[in-house]
């Protein structure tokens, strides 16, 4: 129970719940002794920032509770919650790998969200997984609201476990074409969930099957349901690649080699048909882990995207290390190609770099036949998204490669531009 000092007219106590963001995998990646010595820095940061009176816990693996008391002011509480969080800015180090780590923190006020610590600490729980929900690295107070949505995620969560057993996911296709000729070159494969009549957005289960665990069996899934699909084209005489997202999890894991490695016996595919999507988060925390990873998997043939480029710490000395096939422009940037001067200009330097170490360039979320025209202007490269079409069954998609440079004109992009080209 609280003191009587926590009970009395105006007198507030208030616990912070944080967690650290996809810990677990630094552990899975690099072993608990890694880890756990950046618990200790994480614990020297937090413990500096504490006022006297107030107390921090470390309530078990990277979660941690601090409560405060003698606080009235709200303000106060979220500037604890910030520098918090900003204490984490500055990276970690261990040996020569360089670590980034980011939290989520959920606040609950006493006697406002309860008067009893089991129930203080569950609301700030709640709080805290409204923070991870909102895209994490921030900090979220309880609201009584937030408890029924809580039940709805460990629900979800359920059903997302027997989809799995089930195996209630489809692959969609959205195919990046060739900015001048048209012609469709490949197809990314893109998770779908249909439950209960009604599709999940992979927005929501994506980040819940990456917190449960569960990425690592849909991505084996996805993975082997793609190569398959991937052969059926290849019989066909279809001349496309298929590209898969790997998720952090499984290229840090131990068992990708091995699982594409029976995947291209199995199957039967060309191993230069995969491309592997990896990002630049992924890879850019142990580049010399990520350059034996993916050295091995190129072994067998495969070839790698760099997913999400432009949103993280990249160089060239960064690029030229690694086996990269493509660069792809983050849709952020494309999205505001046309109206944000930024953009435009990052766009272009990545375009640049791409072009002088002979990647391939593919331009994601392009919607408009101006951002079409700005993108060109740059460079040839690959498009994809709405402009051209948002991803289809797999039958779907094979109808708009068959109808090739059809589909190309029937675009009002094509019909404007095909004297240009």
């Amino acid at each position: 129970m609280l003191s009587k000092k926590s009970k009395d007219p105006g007198s507030k106590l208030h616990l912070l719940y944080l967690d650290i963001d996809n810990f677990k995998y630094i552990n899975d990646a690099f072993g608990h002794t890694v880890g756990d010595n950046i618990l200790v820095e994480l614990s020297r940061r937090f413990s500096s920032l504490m006022r006297n009176g107030d107390t921090i816990a470390r309530l078990g693996g990277d979660d941690f509770l601090v409560l405060l008391t003698d606080l009235e002011d709200l303000k106060v509480v979220s500037n604890i919650a910030m520098r918090l969080l900003g204490s984490l800015e500055k990276p970690f180090y261990h040996d020569d790998v360089v670590f980034f780590v980011t939290a989520s923190v959920g606040v609950t006020i006493a006697p406002d969200d309860g008067v009893d610590p089991v129930t203080l600490v569950k609301n700030s729980d709640v709080a805290m997984y409204r923070a991870k929900n909102l895209g994490k690295t921030n900090y979220q107070y309880f609201a009584p609201e937030l408890d029924a949505q809580v039940h709805r995620r460990i629900a979800l969560e359920m059903k997302l476990r027997e989809a799995l057993e089930l195996e209630e996911f489809e692959l969609y296709y959205q195919p990046p074409v060739h900015s001048v000729s048209g012609k469709i070159i490949g197809a990314e494969a893109l998770i779908r969930w249909k439950c209960e009549g009604k599709i999940i957005s992979p927005g929501e289960f994506i980040p819940m099957a990456e917190d449960s665990g569960l990425i690592l069996p849909m991505g084996e899934w996805v993975l082997k349901s793609a190569a398959r699909q991937a052969k059926i084209w290849q019989d066909a005489g279809y001349a496309l690649t298929v590209s898969v997202n790997i998720s952090s999890r499984q290229f840090a894991g131990q068992d990708l080699f091995t699982l594409l490695q029976d995947v291209l016996r199995d199957t039967g595919l060309e191993p230069g048909r995969l491309y592997l999507e990896v990002t630049e988060s992924m890879v850019m925390g142990d580049l010399a882990s990520a350059q034996r990873i993916m050295g091995a998997l190129r072994e067998l043939g495969a070839k790698f995207y760099l997913d999400d480029f432009g949103t993280g710490y990249s160089s060239l000395a960064f690029l030229k290390r690694l086996p990269i096939d493509g660069l792809k422009i983050d849709r952020s940037f494309v999205k505001d190609i046309v109206e944000d001067p930024d953009s435009e200009a990052i766009a272009a330097v990545i375009t640049s770099l791409a072009n002088t170490l002979n990647l391939q360039i593919v331009a994601e979320g392009v919607e408009t036949i101006e951002q079409w025209k700005m993108l060109h202007e740059m460079s040839e490269m690959l498009i994809q998204g709405y402009l051209v079409s948002k991803p289809v069954p797999a039958d779907e998609f094979e109808l708009l490669f068959k109808k090739g440079d059809i589909l190309w004109r029937e675009l009002s992009l094509a019909k404007n531009l095909v004297n240009e080209v």
